[in-house]
């Protein structure tokens, strides 16, 4: 497994002292593998929601990281809601922002 995640979740280890052992789970199965104790921890950009927070517990932000509208160079898609009017927009699945637009 390699990312930004990943890296810096070895790095937290590395000054923990502590071994770590990564599982790969969809974004969708992060919060259930949790609460069923299959997993310890998400190390993972995974937005605060309402929903989430009655769920889980968040640790305060590691990093800042903005979501962003990612269009061809030859798209006449501008940056607002209105230009995305009855196009098909990709999300990772379980994402938030597949619940804003």
């Amino acid at each position: 497994m390699v990312g930004f995640d990943i890296d810096l979740a070895k790095e937290l280890c590395k000054r923990i002292n502590t071994q770590c052992t990564f599982v790969e789970n969809p974004l969708d199965a992060l919060i259930p593998s949790l609460k069923a104790k299959k997993i310890d921890a998400i190390m993972s950009s995974l937005s605060i929601t309402e929903k989430r927070q009655q769920e889980i517990a968040f640790t305060d932000k590691f990093y800042a990281a903005d979501s962003r509208l990612v269009v061809a160079k030859d798209s006449d898609i501008q940056p607002t809601v209105e230009s995305l009017k009855g196009k098909r927009v990709g999300v990772l699945q379980g994402h938030h922002a597949g619940n804003v637009w």
